[in-house]
Protein backbone atom coordinates (compact mmCIF):
# COMPACT_ATOMS: atom_id res chain seq x y z
CA UNK A 1 0.00 0.00 0.00
CA UNK A 2 1.99 3.43 -0.98
CA UNK A 3 1.04 6.75 0.26
CA UNK A 4 1.69 9.84 -0.79
CA UNK A 5 4.09 11.83 1.00
CA UNK A 6 4.26 15.51 0.13
CA UNK A 7 8.45 16.54 1.16
CA UNK A 8 8.12 20.38 2.19
CA UNK A 9 10.64 22.50 0.47
CA UNK A 10 13.85 23.84 2.00
CA UNK A 11 14.22 27.03 3.27
CA UNK A 12 15.55 29.82 1.25
CA UNK A 13 19.56 30.46 0.96
CA UNK A 14 19.48 33.95 3.13
CA UNK A 15 20.16 35.87 -0.47
CA UNK A 16 19.57 39.30 1.74
CA UNK A 17 22.09 38.15 3.99
CA UNK A 18 24.65 37.58 1.02
CA UNK A 19 23.80 40.63 -0.54
CA UNK A 20 24.25 42.61 2.87
CA UNK A 21 27.81 41.40 3.46
CA UNK A 22 28.92 41.82 -0.18
CA UNK A 23 27.76 45.65 -0.02
CA UNK A 24 29.47 46.28 3.35
CA UNK A 25 32.62 44.83 2.28
CA UNK A 26 32.53 46.99 -0.88
CA UNK A 27 31.80 50.30 1.19
CA UNK A 28 34.35 49.36 3.31
CA UNK A 29 37.48 48.57 0.52
CA UNK A 30 35.99 51.69 -0.95
CA UNK A 31 36.22 53.65 2.47
CA UNK A 32 39.86 51.66 2.63
CA UNK A 33 40.97 52.81 -0.78
CA UNK A 34 40.00 56.34 -0.14
CA UNK A 35 42.14 56.13 3.33
CA UNK A 36 45.04 54.44 1.75
CA UNK A 37 45.32 57.21 -1.05
CA UNK A 38 45.25 60.19 1.00
CA UNK A 39 47.57 58.76 3.42
CA UNK A 40 50.10 58.25 0.88
CA UNK A 41 49.95 61.60 -0.20
CA UNK A 42 50.26 63.23 3.29
CA UNK A 43 52.44 60.70 5.44
CA UNK A 44 52.23 61.33 8.73
CA UNK A 45 55.10 62.44 10.64
CA UNK A 46 54.18 60.13 13.55
CA UNK A 47 53.99 56.62 12.70
CA UNK A 48 51.88 56.02 15.85
CA UNK A 49 49.10 57.65 13.65
CA UNK A 50 49.19 55.11 11.37
CA UNK A 51 48.33 52.42 14.19
CA UNK A 52 45.37 54.77 15.40
CA UNK A 53 44.84 54.45 11.72
CA UNK A 54 44.64 50.42 11.76
CA UNK A 55 42.63 50.73 14.88
CA UNK A 56 39.82 52.62 13.56
CA UNK A 57 39.45 49.15 11.60
CA UNK A 58 38.55 47.59 14.69
CA UNK A 59 34.48 47.92 14.51
CA UNK A 60 35.04 47.14 11.05
CA UNK A 61 36.51 43.36 11.90
CA UNK A 62 33.87 42.48 14.94
CA UNK A 63 31.15 43.34 12.09
CA UNK A 64 32.40 40.82 9.65
CA UNK A 65 32.91 38.53 13.08
CA UNK A 66 29.53 38.62 13.65
CA UNK A 67 28.10 38.27 10.39
CA UNK A 68 30.82 35.11 9.95
CA UNK A 69 28.86 33.87 12.65
CA UNK A 70 25.57 34.38 11.71
CA UNK A 71 26.41 32.32 8.33
CA UNK A 72 27.64 29.80 9.55
CA UNK A 73 24.85 29.68 12.35
CA UNK A 74 22.30 29.57 9.30
CA UNK A 75 24.17 26.72 7.47
CA UNK A 76 23.58 24.65 10.30
CA UNK A 77 19.87 24.92 10.41
CA UNK A 78 19.64 24.44 6.96
CA UNK A 79 21.90 21.16 7.33
CA UNK A 80 19.38 20.63 10.31
CA UNK A 81 16.35 20.97 8.34
CA UNK A 82 17.65 19.06 5.38
CA UNK A 83 18.49 15.89 7.78
CA UNK A 84 14.96 16.46 9.12
CA UNK A 85 13.30 16.32 5.85
CA UNK A 86 15.38 12.85 4.76
CA UNK A 87 14.06 11.45 8.14
CA UNK A 88 10.65 11.63 7.32
CA UNK A 89 11.16 10.65 4.00
CA UNK A 90 13.00 7.89 4.97
CA UNK A 91 10.35 7.09 7.82
CA UNK A 92 7.52 7.37 4.79
CA UNK A 93 9.58 4.67 2.68
CA UNK A 94 9.78 2.58 5.47
CA UNK A 95 6.08 2.46 6.44
CA UNK A 96 5.02 1.95 2.98
CA UNK A 97 7.94 -0.93 2.99
CA UNK A 98 6.17 -2.63 6.02
CA UNK A 99 2.82 -2.43 4.40
CA UNK A 100 3.98 -4.11 1.16
CA UNK A 101 5.02 -6.62 3.12
CA UNK A 102 2.37 -7.37 5.25
CA UNK A 103 0.26 -7.29 1.58
CA UNK A 104 3.02 -9.76 0.18
CA UNK A 105 2.85 -12.02 3.68
CA UNK A 106 -1.07 -12.29 3.25
CA UNK A 107 -1.08 -13.22 -0.55
CA UNK A 108 1.65 -16.05 0.33
CA UNK A 109 -0.60 -16.96 3.32
CA UNK A 110 -3.59 -17.64 1.67
CA UNK A 111 -1.78 -19.16 -1.59
CA UNK A 112 -0.17 -21.64 0.61
CA UNK A 113 -3.60 -21.96 2.79
CA UNK A 114 -5.54 -22.60 -0.12
CA UNK A 115 -2.68 -25.43 -1.78
CA UNK A 116 -2.61 -27.24 1.76
CA UNK A 117 -6.66 -27.76 1.54
CA UNK A 118 -6.24 -29.25 -1.74
CA UNK A 119 -3.66 -31.54 -0.57
CA UNK A 120 -5.77 -32.24 2.45
CA UNK A 121 -9.05 -33.02 0.08
CA UNK A 122 -6.44 -35.51 -2.22
CA UNK A 123 -5.63 -37.82 1.09
CA UNK A 124 -8.93 -37.64 2.09
CA UNK A 125 -9.86 -39.09 -1.33
CA UNK A 126 -7.32 -41.68 -1.42
CA UNK A 127 -8.30 -43.42 2.30
CA UNK A 128 -8.88 -46.77 1.62
CA UNK A 129 -10.83 -49.42 3.25
CA UNK A 130 -10.44 -52.76 1.60
CA UNK A 131 -12.34 -52.24 -1.76
CA UNK A 132 -13.66 -48.69 -0.45
CA UNK A 133 -12.28 -45.15 -1.08
CA UNK A 134 -12.63 -41.18 -0.37
CA UNK A 135 -16.27 -40.76 1.41
CA UNK A 136 -17.15 -44.10 1.27
CA UNK A 137 -14.31 -45.61 3.02
CA UNK A 138 -14.70 -42.44 5.63
CA UNK A 139 -18.20 -43.45 6.26
CA UNK A 140 -17.85 -46.96 6.99
CA UNK A 141 -14.98 -46.47 9.51
CA UNK A 142 -17.54 -43.42 11.11
CA UNK A 143 -19.70 -45.99 11.35
CA UNK A 144 -18.00 -48.64 13.31
CA UNK A 145 -16.30 -46.16 15.14
CA UNK A 146 -19.30 -44.91 16.84
CA UNK A 147 -20.11 -47.70 18.88
CA UNK A 148 -16.47 -48.67 20.06
CA UNK A 149 -16.48 -44.90 21.43
CA UNK A 150 -20.00 -44.51 22.69
CA UNK A 151 -19.89 -47.43 25.12
CA UNK A 152 -16.38 -46.60 26.47
CA UNK A 153 -16.53 -46.59 29.94
CA UNK A 154 -16.85 -43.57 31.75
CA UNK A 155 -20.16 -42.13 29.93
CA UNK A 156 -21.71 -40.82 32.90
CA UNK A 157 -19.79 -41.33 35.64
CA UNK A 158 -16.66 -43.56 36.24
CA UNK A 159 -12.76 -43.01 35.46
CA UNK A 160 -11.78 -39.39 34.73
CA UNK A 161 -11.27 -37.55 31.77
CA UNK A 162 -7.35 -38.38 30.77
CA UNK A 163 -8.30 -42.59 31.84
CA UNK A 164 -11.64 -41.62 29.34
CA UNK A 165 -9.24 -40.82 26.38
CA UNK A 166 -6.76 -43.51 27.07
CA UNK A 167 -10.05 -45.91 26.90
CA UNK A 168 -10.95 -43.73 24.01
CA UNK A 169 -7.47 -44.13 21.64
CA UNK A 170 -6.72 -47.59 22.71
CA UNK A 171 -10.09 -48.75 20.81
CA UNK A 172 -9.65 -46.27 18.36
CA UNK A 173 -6.23 -47.13 17.43
CA UNK A 174 -7.21 -51.27 17.28
CA UNK A 175 -10.51 -51.07 15.97
CA UNK A 176 -10.47 -48.49 13.38
CA UNK A 177 -6.80 -46.48 12.87
CA UNK A 178 -5.28 -50.21 12.13
CA UNK A 179 -7.53 -50.81 9.28
CA UNK A 180 -6.29 -47.83 7.20
CA UNK A 181 -3.45 -46.14 9.15
CA UNK A 182 -1.25 -46.12 5.58
CA UNK A 183 -4.00 -43.41 4.24
CA UNK A 184 -5.94 -42.19 7.44
CA UNK A 185 -2.33 -41.00 8.87
CA UNK A 186 -1.43 -38.80 6.14
CA UNK A 187 -5.25 -37.40 6.17
CA UNK A 188 -4.90 -36.45 9.96
CA UNK A 189 -1.23 -35.08 9.66
CA UNK A 190 -2.52 -32.62 6.68
CA UNK A 191 -5.24 -31.68 8.21
CA UNK A 192 -3.49 -31.10 11.62
CA UNK A 193 -1.29 -28.93 9.49
CA UNK A 194 -3.65 -26.87 8.26
CA UNK A 195 -4.83 -25.54 11.57
CA UNK A 196 -1.41 -25.16 13.16
CA UNK A 197 -0.68 -23.02 9.90
CA UNK A 198 -3.27 -20.72 10.58
CA UNK A 199 -2.73 -20.60 14.14
CA UNK A 200 1.32 -19.57 13.58
CA UNK A 201 -0.13 -16.80 11.57
CA UNK A 202 -1.43 -14.89 14.56
CA UNK A 203 2.05 -15.02 16.39
CA UNK A 204 3.64 -14.12 13.37
CA UNK A 205 1.52 -10.99 12.54
CA UNK A 206 -0.06 -12.18 9.54
CA UNK A 207 -3.11 -12.56 10.46
CA UNK A 208 -5.51 -11.01 13.78
CA UNK A 209 -7.71 -13.21 15.82
CA UNK A 210 -10.37 -12.77 14.22
CA UNK A 211 -9.15 -12.91 10.44
CA UNK A 212 -7.71 -16.71 11.74
CA UNK A 213 -11.16 -17.81 12.94
CA UNK A 214 -12.55 -16.49 9.28
CA UNK A 215 -9.72 -19.07 7.70
CA UNK A 216 -10.47 -21.81 10.61
CA UNK A 217 -14.07 -21.94 9.52
CA UNK A 218 -13.26 -22.11 6.14
CA UNK A 219 -10.88 -25.56 6.70
CA UNK A 220 -13.76 -26.61 9.09
CA UNK A 221 -16.44 -26.33 6.46
CA UNK A 222 -14.30 -29.20 4.06
CA UNK A 223 -15.28 -31.80 7.14
CA UNK A 224 -17.81 -33.72 6.93
CA UNK A 225 -20.16 -35.17 10.27
CA UNK A 226 -18.19 -39.06 9.63
CA UNK A 227 -14.61 -37.22 9.26
CA UNK A 228 -15.58 -35.61 12.86
CA UNK A 229 -16.20 -38.72 14.33
CA UNK A 230 -12.83 -39.76 13.15
CA UNK A 231 -11.38 -36.92 14.41
CA UNK A 232 -12.85 -37.00 17.87
CA UNK A 233 -11.28 -40.69 18.00
CA UNK A 234 -7.84 -39.80 16.67
CA UNK A 235 -7.25 -36.83 18.90
CA UNK A 236 -7.29 -38.55 22.19
CA UNK A 237 -4.78 -40.48 21.46
CA UNK A 238 -1.59 -39.26 22.15
CA UNK A 239 -0.51 -38.79 18.71
CA UNK A 240 -3.50 -36.59 18.28
CA UNK A 241 -2.46 -34.90 21.13
CA UNK A 242 -0.96 -32.15 19.28
CA UNK A 243 -4.57 -31.82 17.35
CA UNK A 244 -6.13 -31.87 20.33
CA UNK A 245 -5.49 -27.94 20.91
CA UNK A 246 -6.71 -26.54 17.94
CA UNK A 247 -9.81 -28.70 17.51
CA UNK A 248 -11.26 -27.06 20.88
CA UNK A 249 -9.39 -23.56 19.84
CA UNK A 250 -11.07 -23.64 16.34
CA UNK A 251 -14.53 -25.59 17.34
CA UNK A 252 -13.53 -28.23 14.94
CA UNK A 253 -15.97 -30.29 16.41
CA UNK A 254 -19.39 -28.01 16.20
CA UNK A 255 -20.95 -29.72 13.81
CA UNK A 256 -20.48 -33.54 15.25
CA UNK A 257 -23.76 -35.17 14.86
CA UNK A 258 -24.04 -38.69 16.34
CA UNK A 259 -25.76 -39.23 19.35
CA UNK A 260 -24.70 -42.38 20.23
CA UNK A 261 -20.71 -40.89 20.36
CA UNK A 262 -21.24 -37.87 21.47
CA UNK A 263 -21.95 -37.57 24.93
CA UNK A 264 -18.07 -39.63 25.16
CA UNK A 265 -16.85 -36.77 23.19
CA UNK A 266 -18.18 -34.03 25.03
CA UNK A 267 -16.30 -35.19 28.23
CA UNK A 268 -13.43 -35.65 25.90
CA UNK A 269 -12.95 -32.12 24.66
CA UNK A 270 -13.33 -28.87 26.50
CA UNK A 271 -17.14 -27.00 25.62
CA UNK A 272 -15.06 -25.12 22.99
CA UNK A 273 -14.32 -27.76 20.71
CA UNK A 274 -18.66 -28.09 19.96
CA UNK A 275 -18.75 -24.09 19.79
CA UNK A 276 -18.60 -21.82 17.06
CA UNK A 277 -15.81 -19.50 17.44
CA UNK A 278 -17.74 -16.19 16.99
CA UNK A 279 -19.50 -18.03 20.33
CA UNK A 280 -16.71 -18.23 22.14
CA UNK A 281 -13.48 -16.53 23.46
CA UNK A 282 -10.77 -18.54 21.68
CA UNK A 283 -8.57 -20.10 23.89
CA UNK A 284 -5.22 -19.92 23.49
Amino acid sequence: MSQNTTKPSPASPPWGLFAGVVAVFALWFAWFELIHRVGMQQIPADVAKLGQLGDSFAPLNTLFTGLAFGVVFWAGWLQRQDLALQKRALDAQETELQETRKVMARQTFESAFFQMLRVTRELHAAIRVGHEMGAEAVSTLARDCSPHLSDAPGTAAGPGVENLRDEVARRFERDIYARAHGTLGPYFRSLYHVFRFIDDQIAAKVLDELEARRYANIARAHLSAQDLILLGGNCCSARGAGFRKNVERFGLLKHYDDETSEAVARRCYAASAFETVEETSVPR
